[in-house]
């Protein structure tokens, strides 16, 4: 975790001095990329060792309820820092803001792995945890979610715009309110009534909400689609990480994490360029409702893994 922080820090300041896109900027660019899935991975599973079993679905909620909270206000504020100052001082500020987080960060004490512990961490592998059903039905249902919800938030914009719509912010603004509501005031639910039947609704929720927009013709449209997209990710996201780490050991939920991250980047960036040629070809209407169809095909293969579990409501959670 330290040492993820300690590299975005690192890796984000030399952006001020570069005034070209030459091979330091790729180069910087992937070593960005390195320390925030060193960073990212590092916190969830920390948050996943610290919680209480009986609460994780929650906890999980709460920690991405910061990275939303990021998400929803980082670009305003640092296009304002550009439009203000330059982006130079954007640089400059983020990582200041970083070296701040790393006297904190090293206050942080946990119970070290025991020598059994790390003996198993070290002969567990990526491809022994996937063979384990669970844990790849969740990743590939993962996969699914990430490519509808990284297109989705990527050509909303122009989508909007192309609609004649300049206020296409009411989208991420009742989305984030939205996953606010989730993870803050009912994030307890799948933790109290069950994991898996969870999954099933909200991913559901999360694949209508992207086929809705595929029949958008006004802004009020977007604003359903919004609360709708941040009630299903809301729930979504959490879970499914939780249930993927039921299913692994303590020394596993670092390679677990990390497997759940890679499967949502993964889908997203699949997404994002076939959904891109799509748009392109056909127009962004068919191109929604293509990205709900397709999502739905993830409620499919989640059911038909999970089919005892869904139809019995008084299952295992």
């Amino acid at each position: 975790l330290f040492a993820g922080s300690a590299l975005l820090v690192l890796t984000s300041f030399p952006f001020a001095l570069i005034n070209n896109l030459g091979s330091l900027f790729y180069v910087l660019r992937i070593l960005h990329g390195f320390a925030f899935s060193l960073f990212f991975v590092s916190a969830g599973t920390l948050v996943t060792e610290v919680c209480p079993k009986e609460n994780r679905t929650q906890a999980l909620g709460i920690f991405g309820v910061f990275t939303i909270i990021n998400y929803a206000f980082a670009p305003y504020l640092g296009r304002k820092l550009v439009e203000i100052y330059s982006f130079d001082h954007f640089f400059i500020s983020i990582s200041i803001f970083g070296f701040i987080a790393l006297p904190f960060i090293a206050n942080i004490r946990i119970e070290k792995l025991g020598a059994e512990q790390r003996l198993s961490a070290k002969n567990s592998t990526v491809l022994k945890i996937l063979k384990r059903p669970a844990i790849l039905i969740s990743a590939v249902t993962l996969m699914f979610a990430g490519s509808g919800f990284i297109p989705t938030l990527s050509f909303l914009p122009v989508f909007s715009l192309k609609l004649n719509i300049k206020e296409y912010e009411v989208f991420f603004i009742w989305y984030t309110m939205s996953v606010l509501f989730i993870r803050l005031a009912v994030g307890w639910v799948p933790d109290k009534i069950g994991k898996i039947k969870t999954v099933v609704p909200s991913l559901i929720v999360f694949s209508v909400s992207i086929l809705y927009i595929g029949f958008t013709t006004e802004k009020s449209d977007l604003i359903i689609a919004g609360v709708l997209f941040g009630f299903g990710h809301g729930f979504l996201y959490p879970t499914l990480y939780s249930i993927v780490i039921d299913n692994s050991t303590l020394s596993e939920r670092g390679k677990v994490f990390s497997v759940c991250s890679v499967a949502f980047t993964l889908g997203g960036m699949i997404g994002a360029f076939s959904y891109g040629v799509v748009a392109e070809a056909y127009g962004y209407f068919l191109m929604y409702k293509l990205i709900g169809v397709i999502s739905l095909a993830g409620v499919v293969v989640f059911i038909l893994y999970n089919i005892k579990d869904v139809l019995n409501f008084s299952s295992i959670k």
